[in-house]
């Protein structure tokens, strides 16, 4: 499946899935990406309207949810 991520781009996803994967590499192209390993935190993302997303580990700490 496709859908638009609001102030990304059109991201693939599987409907089952648990997750959505974003390229680290795709997201640097267009944001500034900083890491903060405090209190679990993650990838932290400044949005082009200054607004921050933080993209942090899951519950289960198997992948990355935003």
């Amino acid at each position: 499946m496709k859908e638009v991520l609001k102030g990304y781009c059109t991201i693939w996803y599987h409907l089952e899935g648990i997750a959505k994967i974003l390229s680290l590499s795709n997201v640097q192209n267009r944001y500034k990406v900083m890491y903060d390993n405090t209190l679990n935190q993650g990838f932290v993302v400044r949005m082009a309207d200054g607004n921050t997303r933080v993209l942090g580990p899951s519950k289960n700490k198997i992948f990355f949810t935003c």
